[in-house]
Formats: C-alpha cells, structure tokens, sequence
C-alpha cells in the first residue's frame, strides 16, 4: 500500500482529516466514502493512482461531528 500523509485542513470553520498521496506536482484526485467508510476503503486505488502520478487526497467523514479527527465549527 501507497503510504499517505495526514493533514488537519481548515476549511469555512470545519478541520477535515485528510489522508495525502502522491507527488506533490501531480494533478488532485479526490476520493469521497460514505458512512460508515473511511479514507483506508480506497487504499487499492490510492496505490494505483499515486503510482501514475496523481495526488490523491482522501478526506474523512465531514458529515459527522469528531469523527475520525474531523471537527466541525460552532453552529454546526
């Protein structure tokens, strides 16, 4: 499997937990899950992706308040 970098992104109030991969000058690739899915559902295709160059990034669940390192803003 591609090894991938976690970052805490700000984004209008909410700090999203997104898994990172593949070189940094590759055109983004975004891969959405549902719940009760995670970001480690599309690890195949990560690896896949990242091997011909893309940047993939892989946020986790937005819809659900501190789930898996994902923080909503006041209000929400």
């Amino acid at each position: 499997m591609q090894q991938t970098q976690q970052q805490l992104i700000k984004v209008n109030g909410i700090q999203l937990s997104v898994h990172i991969a593949g070189p940094e000058s590759g055109k983004p690739v975004w891969l959405l899950h549902g719940f009760p899915e995670c970001w480690y559902s599309w690890r195949h295709q990560i690896t896949a992706l990242a091997a011909q160059g893309y940047r993939v990034f892989c946020p986790g669940n937005a819809r659900l308040r501190c789930y898996r390192g994902t923080r909503s803003g006041r209000g929400l």
